[in-house]
């Protein structure tokens, strides 16, 4: 949604992340002593989901199997800890432990799935996989996958946790991706406005079909796709815009299983004129 300059204060500086050092609650660090094996046992037993696991002995075991194998193809030196987040993270018929490998000054990612599937694996909570790439990471937490849920009392230490993590993801998409939708689009509204104050690239339309209910526009040096629904349809659509929202509602509320992009809806904003490309402004004037 657009906002009323009147009413509301607008700050479109730099999106600052509170730094967490694990004292504030929102992760909890453990140390690597006696093995990789106890430290990973250490992880589950302090785990909402403690008492639920059908053998965490072994799979304890497979976990502190597969991150020694990672680190022996990756780092030349021994674990000092694993920090985890405290909120377990859910989506569907999972739930995630999320955390990072921690040697020297150097992190990297650890997410580990648990299932609870009587038919496939019997009673109780398995390890279903063992994430430990940048890679993998950035594609549970993309834009193509349904938000996790994630109860925290601060959102912004745990996308300051994940940033780390996933450096290049922007902040916007972080919180988007915990199901701290409106912290999301209101990162990306700011990020939009900074780039345009810093920038002379124009919006002008995407390359491709044209739409037949939706005017699709870009700004090139902005990784983001912009639409507008269109006032006539071409003769063979009949819809309405009304039918045009729900149906991404429908998208917004369900999962979108790796194959259908996030869309967020933005009322009443307005950019200066000469942003347009004439093509743009021609098409945007005709048909919207």
């Amino acid at each position: 949604v657009g906002l009323d300059t009147e009413l509301e204060f607008i700050w479109l500086g730099p999106t600052a992340l509170p730094a967490d050092d694990g004292t504030r609650g929102e992760y909890r660090s453990f140390p690597v002593e006696e093995s990789l094996t106890e430290c990973v046992r250490q992880i589950f037993d302090h785990s909402p989901l403690a008492t639920h696991f059908a053998d965490m002995d072994s799979d304890a075991e497979l976990v502190a199997a597969r991150v020694s194998a990672h680190l022996d193809e990756m780092w030349d030196g021994q674990l000092d800890a694993i920090d985890l987040l405290r909120p377990i993270f859910y989506r569907n018929k999972g739930a995630y432990l999320v955390g990072r490998l921690r040697w020297l000054n150097r992190v990297s990612p650890i997410i580990i799935p648990l299932l609870n599937d009587p038919e496939a694996s019997g009673p109780g909570v398995h390890v279903d996989a063992v994430l430990l790439t940048e890679t993998d990471a950035s594609r549970l937490f993309g834009y193509t996958r349904s938000y996790f849920h994630v109860l925290c009392r601060r959102p912004a230490a745990v996308v300051g946790f994940l940033k780390s993590l996933l450096p290049v993801k922007p902040v916007a998409e972080l919180y988007t991706s915990i199901g701290y939708s409106q912290h999301g689009k209101t990162n990306l509204f700011r990020a939009l406005y900074r780039h345009m104050e810093h920038s002379n690239t124009r919006f002008e339309r995407a390359r491709g079909a044209r739409g037949m209910v939706m005017a699709v526009f870009t700004l090139p040096s902005f990784d983001v796709v912009f639409k507008l629904i269109k006032d006539r349809f071409a003769p063979t659509k009949r819809t309405t815009p009304e039918d045009v929202k729900r149906r991404y509602k429908l998208v917004f509320d369900h999962d979108r299983v790796g194959r259908l992009v996030d869309a967020q809806e933005f009322t009443n904003l307005s950019f200066e004129r000469d942003r347009f490309d004439e093509e743009l402004i021609d098409e945007l004037r005709n048909e919207c």
